[in-house]
């Protein structure tokens, strides 16, 4: 009840009389809410609700003590101190929406990873795909952009895009970069990762130490850091960042089992769902004697309407043989660059992909692949 007057606006006021008790009597008889009385020096003091002034006025009349109101608080209070700063608050409220709105935007990008590759180039490719400064960063499809770079720049093997505050984050990997790499800033040596032969090579920074056709061992220097010069006749040499490419040839065979069939579009399916929460799994199967084929699909959050829950699940799809087609030669073709893919290294590179279809079983068969690839051995040493 204090709490919800003293939000209304309230007075303060001082009462000079010898009778006090008297007085607060008459108030609470009347039903008139006061609080924090007080009486010292001939004075009775209190606070009242604003609107009920008038009826204890006439109380005091009546013993002819004059009351006098010594402050206003409360609502009026507050009003009054907003309205002697309007400005003040009407700029940092407009200062606030700016940020907020301002916030929305993307105001810088900042790209990390590059060797060989050119920042500036990197940013106007981004440019030229709608990904700029002032862009709302609701409109920018971080998925799609990773997939512009790699698609533009075929010698990267990863690229993130992420947003932090207003700045597009961009960090990328060049497969031809050593596979051990220190800051530009540290002096380094180029070694061997491992035993081969020198296929591809090239010199960015530092003395070359081998050519094409060189059978180099592991820790063999490729690119020394070391830069040897004379200056006024006198032997000297500085250290530096030895930057460069080493690519060995070679060709990988391994064997997989693939699929031969997938769902007619719109096919007719069984579901088996799993709900993944707190560490604990529940299935609900449909599943019957007469599904023939399964396709598993990413797992999901459960969402009530816009709302997603801290809860997962995981769907399997089942499908009668009816249901169900061979798998067309392109289907087949990129079921098998997605498995080559995903054999190498990031620092390999397919050149070639062949693969023979050995036995096939009712709905499975059996495949050696056969792949030609770039395999890049540089590693990076500090100099000591």
């Amino acid at each position: 009840m204090k709490l919800f007057m003293q939000a209304k606006t309230y007075y303060i006021v001082n009462i000079v009389t010898v009778e006090p008790e008297k007085i607060l009597n008459l108030v609470q008889r009347q039903s008139i809410a006061v609080w924090d009385a007080d009486y010292r020096g001939g004075i009775l003091s209190f606070k009242i609700i604003s609107d009920q002034l008038e009826r204890v006025r006439h109380i005091t009349d009546r013993f002819g003590a004059p009351i006098n109101v010594a402050e206003s608080l409360g609502m009026e209070k507050t009003v009054s101190f907003f309205k002697k700063r309007k400005y003040f608050f009407a700029s940092f409220v407009l200062a606030c929406f700016t940020v907020v709105y301002l916030a929305q935007f993307i105001w810088k990008i900042e790209i990390y990873g590059t060797r060989s590759l050119s920042e500036s180039d990197i940013i106007q490719t981004l440019f030229s795909n709608g990904y700029k400064q002032s862009t709302r960063k609701k409109a920018l499809d971080l998925n799609e952009a990773e997939v512009v770079l790699l698609k533009e720049y075929p010698q990267l093997d990863q690229a993130t895009v992420e947003i932090e505050g207003s700045v597009l984050l961009v960090t990328i990997s060049e497969r031809d970069s050593p596979i051990v790499q220190f800051d530009k800033s540290v002096p380094v040596d180029i070694v061997a990762a491992r035993a081969a032969q020198i296929d591809e090579f090239d010199v960015y920074s530092g003395v070359g130490m081998v050519k094409v056709g060189d059978q180099v061992k592991e820790g063999d220097v490729l690119i020394s850091g070391v830069v040897r010069y004379s200056y006024r006749s006198s032997p000297s040499s500085e250290q530096v960042h030895a930057l460069g490419k080493a690519l060995t040839y070679e060709s990988i065979t391994f064997e997989a089992i693939i699929e031969m069939y997938v769902p007619q579009s719109g096919a007719p399916h069984r579901s088996e769902k799993t709900y993944h929460f707190l560490g604990r799994s529940i299935a609900f199967s449909k599943k019957s004697d007469d599904d023939w084929l399964s396709v598993d699909l990413d797992p999901l959050p459960v969402s009530i309407g816009w709302i997603e829950l801290p809860i997962l699940y995981n769907e399997t799809r089942w499908y009668n043989k009816s249901s169900c087609r061979l798998k067309t030669e392109q289907e087949i073709n990129k079921e098998i660059l997605d498995i080559a893919t995903s054999k190498l290294s990031p620092k390999q590179t397919i050149q070639n992909v062949d693969y023979k279809l050995g036995e096939i079983s009712e709905k499975m068969a059996h495949v050696i692949i056969i792949i030609d690839c770039k395999t890049n051995i540089a590693l990076e040493q500090e100099l000591r």
